[in-house]
């Protein structure tokens, strides 16, 4: 007969297989996702791929983020793919790979996470990942539906499982990684496990916890901000409804946290600096004050008040302010579980993550992770009821139901762990077969495309842009607004450090990169070939107005232009500026010259925007914007008409002169939000009006 021993020793031989085989399934499909994705090595030259790998290129060439080039979006994407893509090689391609297997890993814990914290049961939870990646990157799920939930869902969830345009599953990554760690360590550390219940109800426990999230703040600035401001929010409200050990108590635990916060902050931006952290603290300063008004992501709306007209980010908010709202009412009557609390965490920090995004005004609405995780909380939701009612009904057999539903009797918990084995199985078997095929296919030529391009490690069909564009500049240096392909193929960094030119944020910052750009003479410039190029121009005048004054456009390649210095293009026309007060709080600046035809007239201006509706203001959270109405720079795309600029300062700003005037309107970025005042304004350049779409200046 077996014994007790032998019985427990087999239950965990198999319960080991089990999640061997799960492990398994998820590295074999993530790593498919990442060999399909190497069929050909295109990218989208203004975001995404790119926005990682420059990253990547720069740490693995020993170059510090912050203060050798600037790193938007955050240690993130560096946490979780630069140590694999050091171990393969570093190229491009592998970095496709690595991205698109990191992504899918991440989403598949993340799904766990979420099932498990609401079902508290782990067969159900494995399972949910292991197939849930499947389903959606087949369209099955959104099938389902069809018409445009299915699209929703499709577009949602692609946005997770896949690295995006900007690392969004990394990025929202962190709150799982903290309560995955929680997890792991009481699974393993049973004996010491930690009731994070109690987490701020000691100063020693608060400053703990506070140092921790301080640390994490580096991983990315919108959701390392949201855990300290959910984690805070949990802190006050376990003290006011669970400790109630006093106002002198509080106050103790509050200065040990906040101190400790401080102190993991500063530590964490010495440590991926490399000993310099005030350059982590300029560079969210610099981005904190002016993406609201370069990228006006809110349509000139205060941004509190653009929270309402984002019907998308209600859809995920809704189920997650219902359930947040539920889990207070359970903290306040002490009935909140270990685990529920960790989902309360989970799950604010999520909701944080997106407002801020919003509220920074940033131009996108980040909604993949609030919408795709609040579907799967639902869903994992639906789940437990099914659990609960089978168990209530009865409907699982008098003995086993109880059984089933405590996870306690082996022979119970059979048949579930035989179909998790099997699903898994089935998803590592497909998996398998399609590295296999992906692999095959690539090695005969099948399905991809282009032309072998040795320094990306791959195939690109971007021959313009990676090889007639290399031949013709030669061995110079390219001076790209958007680096990409074209630098790796050269072997050179964009010389400023600022790969792209939309996260040189910051009076600082442009003036930095305007003078490299004017000392160094750069024989050819590279600027998007794209519908955003209009924007950009009008955007990044600061920059764009050397281009126009020193450079041709020589050559379009698929996705950008190539600019040859050609000597001063600058017109010489005599233009007058006169300024006018509309009487609205808007100035308007009118042109007039003797100069017939089209062109630019290069004005300084020196202006403030002052006063403002308070409740406007508040709105706003304090901060104001100046908008330039214009007209188009193009002479063939009147597509943009206008710019934002910060709400004071001295400013390049150009006015579009037809037949002897021309003129531009100043006024607050939003109804209400101050006056203009413009103190001098004076022309200092005339320069030619280019065509967007082709090589030849328009006059």
């Amino acid at each position: 007969m077996e014994t007790e021993k032998n019985k427990q020793r087999r239950v965990a031989y198999r319960r080991f297989g089990v999640a061997a085989l799960w492990l398994l399934a998820l590295a074999a499909f993530s790593l498919a996702l990442g060999v399909r994705r190497l069929a050909v090595c295109d990218y989208v030259s203004v975001d995404g791929d790119w926005q990682s790998y420059n990253v990547f290129r720069r740490m693995l060439a020993g170059q510090r983020p912050y203060t050798d080039f600037a790193n938007y979006i955050g240690m993130a994407p560096v946490v979780c793919n630069l140590p694999l893509l050091a171990l393969l090689g570093g190229s491009f391609a592998q970095s496709l790979f690595v991205t698109n297997v990191t992504a899918n890993v991440l989403f598949s814990l993340a799904v766990f996470c979420l099932f498990y914290l609401v079902t508290q049961k782990a067969l159900p939870s494995m399972a949910a990942s292991a197939v849930f990646s499947k389903l959606v990157s087949t369209q099955i799920f959104s099938a389902i539906p069809g018409g445009a939930a299915g699209a929703w869902l499709n577009e949602t969830f692609t946005g997770l499982y896949t690295p995006s345009n900007s690392m969004r599953v990394a990025r929202s990554w962190l709150p799982f990684l903290l309560v995955l760690g929680i997890l792991l360590w009481n699974r393993l550390c049973p004996q010491h496990a930690w009731d994070v219940r109690e987490s701020f109800s000691a100063p020693r426990r608060a400053a703990a916890c506070g140092a921790v999230l301080g640390f994490c703040i580096t991983w990315s600035s919108d959701y390392g901000l949201a855990c300290i401001a959910a984690a805070s929010v949990i802190f006050v409200l376990l003290h006011l409804c669970r400790y109630r050990a006093g106002v002198k108590r509080f106050l103790v635990c509050l200065a040990a946290y906040t101190l400790a916060l401080a102190v993991g902050v500063f530590a964490s931006a010495a440590l991926v600096t490399g000993g310099a952290p005030g350059a982590w603290f300029a560079s969210l300063a610099a981005t904190g004050q002016a993406q609201y008004y370069y990228f006006n992501g809110t349509g000139s709306r205060p941004a509190i008040s653009y929270l309402f007209t984002c019907g998308r980010f209600w859809l995920g908010a809704a189920v997650c302010l219902v359930f947040l709202l539920f889990c207070t009412v359970r903290l306040i009557q002490k009935k909140l579980s270990a685990n529920g609390l960790l989902l309360y965490f989970l799950m604010a920090s999520v909701l944080a993550g997106t407002v801020a995004y919003i509220l920074a005004g940033s131009g996108y609405n980040a909604r993949e992770p609030l919408e795709g995780y609040s579907a799967i909380l639902a869903l994992a939701g639906a789940v437990r009821g099914v659990y609960a009612l089978a168990a209530q009904k009865n409907l699982l057999g008098a003995k086993a139901a109880p059984r089933l539903a405590a996870g306690r009797a082996a022979h119970a918990r059979m048949p579930a762990e035989r179909i998790l084995a099997g699903l898994c199985a089935a998803v590592l078997a497909g998996s398998c077969l399609l590295c296999g095929r992906d692999a095959l296919a690539a090695r005969r030529g099948i399905g991809t495309s282009g032309t072998q391009i040795p320094a990306l490690g791959g195939t690109s069909t971007y021959t313009a842009a990676l090889c007639t564009a290399d031949t013709l500049t030669g061995g110079d240096a390219v001076f790209s607004v958007y680096a990409t392909g074209l630098e790796t193929v050269k072997g050179q960094f964009q010389p400023t450090g600022y790969d792209y030119i939309i996260h040189a944020l910051g009076q600082n910052a442009q003036n930095a990169y305007s003078e490299n750009f004017a000392a160094g003479e750069y024989r050819w410039v590279q600027t998007p070939n794209l519908p955003v190029d209009g924007w950009l121009a009008l955007q990044n005048w600061y920059f764009y107005r050397q281009v126009w004054r020193y450079y041709d456009k020589v050559q379009a390649t698929e996705y950008s232009w190539l600019w040859q210095r050609a000597g001063d293009k600058a017109l010489g026309a005599e233009v007058s500026v006169c300024i006018q007060d509309n009487g609205d709080g808007s100035v308007t600046l009118s042109c007039q010259s003797d100069t017939q035809g089209a062109f630019i007239a290069d004005v300084e201006v020196e202006y403030a925007l002052t006063g403002g509706d308070a409740l406007q203001k508040a709105l706003n959270l304090g901060r104001g914007a100046v908008y330039a109405a214009t007209g188009s720079l193009y002479a063939d795309d009147d597509t943009y008409t206008g710019f934002c600029l910060p709400a004071s300062g001295r400013q390049y700003v150009p006015v579009v002169m037809q037949n002897g005037s021309g003129s531009v309107r100043l006024s607050s970025l939003y109804t209400g939000g101050g006056t203009v005042t413009v103190n001098s304004a004076a022309c200092a350049d005339a320069l030619p009006r280019w065509n967007l779409h082709t090589a030849d200046a328009a006059g």
